[in-house]
Order: structure tokens, then sequence, then C-alpha cells
């Protein structure tokens, strides 16, 4: 006989459900939840983008359904870091993961405890093994043998407060529960596991002596002070079992208020917590090498046939195309200037755009990039000294004068403020920063994605008539903007190249992905042409691997 052993990530559907099923909010709506409904929304101090805070819960969503553990924490130190220090983004990574990944796991076991109780009626609590130095309170409890339905396990099913490493409860059957008892003979009282008589009353009054004589406060959070405290099982709780616990006029005051905050991600706070807006859960296709072609990562993630697409599919979709070992962004950084006129964080915001798009390069393509000078001007200038109208960032490419080179117009921001006004800079960086890879790659690969794309904006502009638009001239293409359809001029009006905007059109929608999920979705006339050339575009970062 031979024994099968699955040695490959099982998803935690039930913990992914858990994690994603939390709405991202901001802290100022976190901190107007009633303080039962706390648990189950997703906040990150600091950080007011909720799209960044959505794809930081995805992230950690991605660890129940198989990721590994340091590479998810890399993730999320990566998405967070231009809010912090690279110390305090690797140790926010770590507090994040640890505490909503470890409460959807303890969240979804305890489900299935509390479904076997007549088979185990009683449960044991286990410390932490890992801490190096255990809270008092936590080590206290630890060992002691309790009746599954005591209402102990209702506020101490771990982990019962932030940053607590207990482990899930062991269930045990009742002849189990005997067994320690008859070994509680052999043990001096204060060391005895099973808890009845004095020692019960004692810890249903908020303290347990262990040892000699040494009493822990074992108390929760919230009676001890605090304003809130953490619980496996307050994830647990759909929301209309929380809503039952309220008067009516006070779930009435709530829904009023739930029902005006909008999500990122689509819909109302209320849409979300009463599943008439479910959240769509990250399905990634874990403990599988990176897709080799950005069409097999559309039907990897599910998009291929997928009619309408969300956030968190385009999330997915990047992350299946992510590379093992990118190029680094400060290798083919020239240098940044400018960039601190718009805040201190906003150079480390510009090296994380372009690592953005190093993570899914393949290394032997990104290795043949020249070196990159990013500039922020007030606006932007010719040749001549000139001032540019209109022009939001511009780029030139080696061999003219002052090439590589990309260069964004602060007067062209002037119209945003805070996240949205980061999210149009990473919007006009990455436009540009595609000119860089569709116009100075030198890997034999990208000589025919340029043949590819010139092919392609020919034939999707046979016959058409130039038209102008802002100055500009173009061909519409069926294309999802029309500055897609730009066609370049020389001084003596010979044209230059063709599709030379087609790459970064396309590129700019993964700042702006409410414009990708509005074209894709077929029920739309275009959408058709619209795939077919996001996945053309998207094709130069398919493998180079042999």
């Amino acid at each position: 006989m031979s024994l099968n052993f699955l040695t490959d990530p099982v998803p935690h559907t039930e913990a992914v459900k858990l994690i994603t099923d939390k709405p991202a909010v901001a802290r100022d709506i976190f901190d107007q939840f009633p303080e039962e409904m706390q648990a189950r929304a997703f906040v990150i101090t600091g950080i007011e983008d909720m799209d960044v805070a959505q794809a930081v819960r995805d992230e950690i969503a991605s660890l129940p359904a198989g990721a590994d553990w340091k590479k998810v924490k890399k993730e999320i130190a990566a998405k967070i870091s231009p809010w912090f220090t690279p110390e305090q983004a690797d140790a926010r990574a770590k507090l994040l993961l640890n505490h909503h990944a470890r409460a959807a796991f303890a969240s979804a076991h305890t489900r299935i405890l509390d479904a076997q109780m007549d088979t185990f009626p009683f449960r044991k609590y286990r410390s932490s093994r890992i801490s190096k130095e255990p809270r008092e309170s936590h080590k206290a409890l630890d060992g002691i043998v309790l009746p599954a339905d005591h209402p102990f396990w209702q506020t101490h099913t771990p982990p019962w407060e932030f940053g607590c490493h207990c482990m899930d409860p062991i269930p045990l059957t009742a002849e189990e529960a005997d067994g320690e008892r008859k070994l509680d003979q052999t043990r001096p009282p204060e060391q005895q596991l099973v808890l009845e008589g004095a020692a019960l009353k004692e810890l249903e009054s908020g303290t347990l002596t262990r040892g000699m004589n040494q009493r822990a406060d074992i108390r929760t959070p919230k009676e001890r002070g605090a304003t809130y405290q953490w619980s496996a099982r307050d994830t647990n709780l759909p929301y209309e079992e929380i809503r039952k616990r309220w008067d009516t006029p006070v779930a009435a005051e709530f829904e009023k208020w739930a029902d005006k905050i909008k999500l990122s991600g689509g819909g109302t706070l209320l849409d979300h917590l009463s599943g008439s807006h479910p959240a769509v859960n990250p399905v990634k296709t874990l403990g599988l090498a990176r897709a080799a072609t950005f069409v097999e990562a559309l039907t990897r993630s599910g998009l291929a046939a997928k009619a309408a697409w969300t956030r968190a599919d385009l999330a997915n979709l990047r992350s299946h195309l992510r590379v093992e070992n990118p190029v680094q962004a400060a290798e083919l950084i020239k240098g940044i200037t400018g960039a601190k006129e718009l805040g201190a964080l906003v150079p480390k915001e510009i090296r994380r755009t372009v690592q953005d798009l190093l993570d899914i390069l393949p290394r032997d393509i990104a290795n043949t990039l020249p070196k990159l000078q990013i500039t922020l001007a007030k606006f932007l200038m010719d040749d001549h000294g000139k001032k540019i109208k209109g022009v939001a960032g511009d780029y030139r490419p080696e061999g003219l004068p002052g090439g590589p080179r990309v260069r964004i117009s602060l007067e062209a921001l002037k119209g945003f403020r805070g996240e949205a006004r980061r999210r149009e800079m990473r919007r006009l960086l990455s436009h540009e920063l595609m000119h860089w890879l569709h116009q100075d790659s030198i890997h034999t690969k990208s000589a025919s994605y340029r043949k590819a794309i010139s092919s392609h904006y020919s034939l999707r502009t046979a016959g058409q008539d130039l038209k102008t638009k802002d100055g500009v001239p173009y061909r519409e293409g069926r294309f999802w903007h029309w500055y897609a359809g730009t066609q370049y001029h020389d001084d003596q009006g010979k044209p230059i190249g063709t599709g030379l905007e087609v790459p970064s059109v396309y590129f700019e929608l993964w700042e702006s992905p409410e414009k990708a999920i509005e074209h894709s979705d077929l029920h739309r006339p275009d959408s058709a042409a619209f795939r077919e050339t996001f996945a053309l575009v998207h094709s130069i970062f398919d493998s180079t691997t042999p």
C-alpha cells in the first residue's frame, strides 16, 4: 500500500473569504463603526488611499490561499512603502499580516470547532510557541481545559487582542478531558488544567493563579478599559446576526450612515456588509510558475471569458505576471529631480512606480533598457526654451539630446489634491515609462513587439482620415482613448512611426482601473477591440524563457 501526501498549498477558502469580505475603509470611517463591527473592516492607519488598502487586504488573503508568508510580507511592504520608512513598512506589513491572516484562520477554525461541539465538548487553550515573551495573561492560560460552550471562549478565542500569537484551541472529547482530570490529581492545585470549582470562579472573575501565588490578569482589553478588543469570533458574525443585537433606532441610524459611504471596489458600505454587493475574492493560482504569456495570465485569472472585470480581478491578473527576480528600480534610475515639491514621499512613489513595471518585466528585457532620468518640472520647455502648452509629460528616447528622459509637468497636477494627485502622477509616469520600454529596449523580442504594435495600428486605422483634437492629429482605430491613435509627423510633415502611443495609453490603465473595467465589459460593442489591444500591448511582458 502506498501513502499519498498532499504537498502543495491547499487554499483555505473560508479564511480567504473572511479577509476579502472586509471592506477597506479609511481610519475616520473605521472609528465610526460600532465596536462589534470593527473586526469586520480593514484599515491601515496612515494610509488613506483605499485602492492601496484594498490591494493589501487582497494580498493578505492570498496567504490562506497558499502563498508564501515571506513573499506576501515583501509585497505588502512594497505597496505601503511610500508612506513609511523601509523599517516601518516591514514592521507594519508583518503586523497586518499576522493579525488579519491569523484572525481569519482562527475564525474559520472556530466555525469548525463549534460545528463539532457534540463530538468535542471540551477545548484546551494553547499559548504562543513562537513569541519570545508572551504576555503573562496569555502564558497563564496555556493548557487550561474548559467546556467548549463556556463563555470564556467567546472572548478568549485567539487572537483575542491585537498581536496575540496564541494558537487555535485543541478540541477534546469527554474521555480526553477525563484523562486530564486524572493527571490533575498528580499536580498542585495552582497547576491543574481542568478548571472547576474555585479555580473556575477565579477565571470568571478575571484572574487566574498559576505557580506559587502568581496571579495573572486575564481580562480582555475591553474589560481593562480599552475602547475595543480584537476577537477571532467577531469576524465570524454575519451582519444580520450583529444587527439583531441593536435596538431598531440604532440599526436604522447605522444603516443610514453606511449607505452613504462609497467603497473603492464599488457599492456602498451597507451593500458590502449586507451582502448585496459581495467582494470578489482573489483567486491567485498559487504554487504554479509565472504565466508564460499575458493571454495565459488572462485565462488563469478567469478573465479571458469573464464578462465584467473588477479591481480585484485586475490585481489578480497582474500577480500572474510577476517575475521571480526582477531588476531593481535603483539599477535603472539615473536620477530624480523636482519630485520633492509634491512632498517628501513622492521620490519613493516614483521609484515604486518604476519598480511596478520592472516587477512584471522579464530580466533579460529589463537589462537592455538604458538608465533613465526622471524630472518633475513646473512646466515643460522645448529645446528652444519655450513653454510647451497642454503637455502633461513627455519621453525623450536614447539617441536624442538629453535622452533617455521622462518629464512630468507639475502644472498638469494642479487640479488634483492629496491621493488623487498621487494617483494622477503615477498614471502620467506609467504612460511615459511604457515609451521607455517600447522605444528603447534593444532586446530582439522588443523589435518584433514594435513591428506588431505598428501593424496593429495600421490595420485598425486603415482608410481612416486624420482628425485633430487639442492640436494633436490622430485616427480613431477603435482604441479606448482617442490619444492612442496619435500620428506623429516630422518638421516636413512626414509621418514618424505608427502606434507610438498605443502601448502607453493602454499600460496607464493599471493606474486607472475603472477605465479598464468599463471598456472590457462584454456588454459594450467595443469590448472585443479593447481586449485585443490590451493583450497585444502586454505581450511585451511574456516570458522570454525558451
